[in-house]
Protein backbone atom coordinates (compact mmCIF):
# COMPACT_ATOMS: atom_id res chain seq x y z
CA UNK A 1 0.00 0.00 0.00
CA UNK A 2 3.10 2.07 0.61
CA UNK A 3 4.02 2.12 -3.13
CA UNK A 4 1.22 1.08 -5.28
CA UNK A 5 -2.09 3.03 -6.00
CA UNK A 6 -5.82 0.01 -4.52
CA UNK A 7 -6.66 -1.02 -7.42
CA UNK A 8 -10.57 -1.86 -7.58
CA UNK A 9 -13.37 -3.16 -10.17
CA UNK A 10 -16.63 -1.85 -9.86
CA UNK A 11 -19.81 -4.35 -10.60
CA UNK A 12 -22.93 -2.14 -11.42
CA UNK A 13 -26.31 -3.62 -12.28
CA UNK A 14 -28.87 -1.51 -12.43
CA UNK A 15 -33.05 -1.23 -13.12
CA UNK A 16 -35.49 1.52 -12.43
CA UNK A 17 -37.92 -1.55 -12.61
CA UNK A 18 -39.49 -0.58 -15.70
CA UNK A 19 -37.77 0.14 -18.74
CA UNK A 20 -34.00 0.41 -18.16
CA UNK A 21 -31.60 -2.25 -17.01
CA UNK A 22 -27.99 -2.70 -17.73
CA UNK A 23 -25.04 -4.15 -15.73
CA UNK A 24 -21.58 -2.40 -15.93
CA UNK A 25 -18.18 -3.71 -15.34
CA UNK A 26 -15.38 -1.66 -14.70
CA UNK A 27 -12.12 -2.91 -13.11
CA UNK A 28 -9.47 -0.32 -12.56
CA UNK A 29 -6.00 -1.70 -11.50
CA UNK A 30 -2.52 -1.28 -10.84
CA UNK A 31 0.50 -3.00 -11.66
CA UNK A 32 3.06 -3.14 -8.51
CA UNK A 33 4.87 0.86 -7.94
CA UNK A 34 2.24 1.84 -9.81
CA UNK A 35 4.56 0.85 -12.75
CA UNK A 36 1.19 0.09 -15.28
CA UNK A 37 -2.62 1.24 -14.87
CA UNK A 38 -5.14 -0.73 -16.56
CA UNK A 39 -8.42 0.14 -17.54
CA UNK A 40 -11.47 -1.41 -18.84
CA UNK A 41 -15.32 -0.14 -19.32
CA UNK A 42 -17.73 -2.71 -20.23
CA UNK A 43 -21.43 -2.47 -20.72
CA UNK A 44 -24.61 -3.76 -22.07
CA UNK A 45 -27.91 -1.68 -21.35
CA UNK A 46 -31.13 -0.85 -22.67
CA UNK A 47 -31.20 2.80 -21.82
CA UNK A 48 -34.39 4.80 -23.42
CA UNK A 49 -34.02 8.29 -23.01
CA UNK A 50 -35.64 11.67 -24.38
CA UNK A 51 -33.70 14.04 -26.12
CA UNK A 52 -33.98 17.46 -27.41
CA UNK A 53 -31.65 17.32 -30.61
CA UNK A 54 -28.78 18.68 -31.10
CA UNK A 55 -27.79 21.82 -29.02
CA UNK A 56 -28.73 23.89 -26.47
CA UNK A 57 -30.96 26.48 -27.38
CA UNK A 58 -33.85 23.59 -28.80
CA UNK A 59 -37.57 24.36 -27.30
CA UNK A 60 -39.31 21.87 -25.38
CA UNK A 61 -41.82 20.92 -27.47
CA UNK A 62 -39.13 19.23 -29.64
CA UNK A 63 -38.54 16.67 -27.56
CA UNK A 64 -38.41 12.47 -28.78
CA UNK A 65 -38.09 9.80 -26.85
CA UNK A 66 -35.01 7.39 -27.96
CA UNK A 67 -34.70 3.72 -27.62
CA UNK A 68 -31.88 1.44 -27.87
CA UNK A 69 -29.47 -1.75 -26.68
CA UNK A 70 -26.10 -0.52 -25.80
CA UNK A 71 -22.75 -2.55 -26.00
CA UNK A 72 -19.63 -0.80 -24.25
CA UNK A 73 -16.32 -1.73 -24.81
CA UNK A 74 -13.29 0.09 -23.59
CA UNK A 75 -9.84 -1.12 -22.91
CA UNK A 76 -6.89 1.26 -21.51
CA UNK A 77 -3.29 0.19 -20.39
CA UNK A 78 -1.48 3.47 -19.37
CA UNK A 79 2.78 3.47 -18.40
CA UNK A 80 4.20 5.73 -16.22
CA UNK A 81 6.04 7.90 -17.29
CA UNK A 82 7.13 10.54 -15.14
CA UNK A 83 5.78 10.22 -10.90
CA UNK A 84 2.09 10.58 -11.27
CA UNK A 85 2.34 11.48 -14.81
CA UNK A 86 0.85 8.34 -17.16
CA UNK A 87 0.69 8.12 -21.02
CA UNK A 88 -0.81 4.74 -22.93
CA UNK A 89 -3.64 4.05 -25.92
CA UNK A 90 -7.06 1.54 -25.85
CA UNK A 91 -9.53 0.77 -27.45
CA UNK A 92 -12.79 2.02 -27.93
CA UNK A 93 -16.17 0.95 -29.00
CA UNK A 94 -19.53 1.78 -28.63
CA UNK A 95 -22.55 -0.30 -30.16
CA UNK A 96 -25.67 0.94 -30.47
CA UNK A 97 -28.47 -1.26 -31.93
CA UNK A 98 -32.24 -1.52 -31.93
CA UNK A 99 -32.62 1.98 -32.15
CA UNK A 100 -35.90 3.49 -32.18
CA UNK A 101 -37.83 7.09 -31.94
CA UNK A 102 -41.48 7.83 -30.73
CA UNK A 103 -43.45 10.66 -28.68
CA UNK A 104 -42.25 13.38 -31.43
CA UNK A 105 -44.26 15.94 -33.48
CA UNK A 106 -43.37 16.20 -37.09
CA UNK A 107 -39.99 15.20 -37.71
CA UNK A 108 -37.86 12.95 -35.44
CA UNK A 109 -34.46 14.01 -34.51
CA UNK A 110 -32.89 10.51 -35.97
CA UNK A 111 -34.78 11.28 -39.91
CA UNK A 112 -32.41 14.33 -39.76
CA UNK A 113 -29.06 12.06 -40.32
CA UNK A 114 -29.06 10.28 -43.20
CA UNK A 115 -27.25 7.54 -41.99
CA UNK A 116 -28.67 6.43 -38.86
CA UNK A 117 -30.67 3.54 -39.14
CA UNK A 118 -31.08 0.76 -36.69
CA UNK A 119 -27.78 0.63 -35.35
CA UNK A 120 -24.35 2.72 -35.30
CA UNK A 121 -21.24 1.49 -33.87
CA UNK A 122 -18.36 4.22 -32.98
CA UNK A 123 -14.76 2.03 -33.39
CA UNK A 124 -11.68 3.18 -32.55
CA UNK A 125 -8.37 3.56 -31.05
CA UNK A 126 -7.36 6.46 -27.90
CA UNK A 127 -4.42 7.95 -27.05
CA UNK A 128 -4.88 8.74 -23.24
CA UNK A 129 -2.25 11.40 -20.81
CA UNK A 130 -3.00 11.13 -17.57
CA UNK A 131 -2.29 13.06 -13.96
CA UNK A 132 -3.37 11.30 -10.95
CA UNK A 133 -1.69 11.47 -7.83
CA UNK A 134 -4.72 10.05 -5.75
CA UNK A 135 -3.77 7.18 -3.72
CA UNK A 136 -7.55 5.37 -3.61
CA UNK A 137 -9.94 5.92 -6.27
CA UNK A 138 -12.79 5.16 -4.69
CA UNK A 139 -12.08 7.14 -1.82
CA UNK A 140 -9.83 9.79 -2.40
CA UNK A 141 -8.62 11.82 0.83
CA UNK A 142 -6.38 14.05 -1.77
CA UNK A 143 -5.04 14.39 -4.78
CA UNK A 144 -6.21 15.55 -7.96
CA UNK A 145 -6.67 13.71 -11.63
CA UNK A 146 -6.35 14.98 -15.11
CA UNK A 147 -7.45 13.25 -18.28
CA UNK A 148 -6.96 13.85 -21.93
CA UNK A 149 -8.08 11.25 -24.23
CA UNK A 150 -7.84 11.84 -28.25
CA UNK A 151 -10.14 8.84 -30.08
CA UNK A 152 -9.84 8.05 -33.51
CA UNK A 153 -12.87 6.20 -34.70
CA UNK A 154 -12.21 4.82 -38.32
CA UNK A 155 -14.73 3.24 -40.81
CA UNK A 156 -11.81 0.26 -41.30
CA UNK A 157 -11.97 -0.83 -37.37
CA UNK A 158 -16.04 -1.17 -38.26
CA UNK A 159 -16.74 2.51 -37.16
CA UNK A 160 -19.94 3.60 -39.09
CA UNK A 161 -18.40 6.65 -39.15
CA UNK A 162 -14.69 8.47 -39.45
CA UNK A 163 -14.46 10.66 -36.94
CA UNK A 164 -11.99 12.53 -34.01
CA UNK A 165 -12.36 13.47 -30.97
CA UNK A 166 -11.27 15.00 -28.01
CA UNK A 167 -11.96 14.36 -24.07
CA UNK A 168 -10.40 16.36 -21.21
CA UNK A 169 -11.59 15.29 -17.51
CA UNK A 170 -10.13 16.68 -14.42
CA UNK A 171 -11.00 16.36 -10.53
CA UNK A 172 -9.58 17.56 -7.52
CA UNK A 173 -10.19 16.67 -3.88
CA UNK A 174 -9.70 18.66 -0.84
CA UNK A 175 -10.30 17.67 2.66
CA UNK A 176 -11.87 19.73 5.11
CA UNK A 177 -11.01 18.32 8.25
CA UNK A 178 -7.88 16.76 9.59
CA UNK A 179 -9.80 14.62 12.19
CA UNK A 180 -12.64 13.34 9.87
CA UNK A 181 -13.17 12.33 6.10
CA UNK A 182 -14.59 15.42 5.06
CA UNK A 183 -13.81 16.06 1.52
CA UNK A 184 -14.59 18.62 -0.91
CA UNK A 185 -14.47 17.44 -4.70
CA UNK A 186 -15.03 19.49 -7.64
CA UNK A 187 -15.12 17.65 -11.40
CA UNK A 188 -15.12 19.03 -14.89
CA UNK A 189 -14.92 17.68 -18.19
CA UNK A 190 -15.38 18.68 -21.88
CA UNK A 191 -16.06 16.61 -25.21
CA UNK A 192 -16.19 17.72 -28.82
CA UNK A 193 -15.59 16.44 -31.94
CA UNK A 194 -12.59 17.72 -33.95
CA UNK A 195 -13.39 16.57 -37.68
CA UNK A 196 -15.39 14.00 -39.12
CA UNK A 197 -18.87 12.64 -38.67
Amino acid sequence: PATTNLSNVYLIPYTNLSNRYGIYLRPNIWTSMNRFNIIGDYRIAHFPQYSWGLGGDAPEWDESLIDSDYVRFYQTVLINVYHHWYAGAGYALDYHYNIEESEYEGEGHLSRYEEVGSSTTSSGITLNFVYDSRSNAINPPRGAYLLLTWRWNDESLGSSFTNQAIFLESRKYFPLSKSRSHILALRAYYWTMLKGE
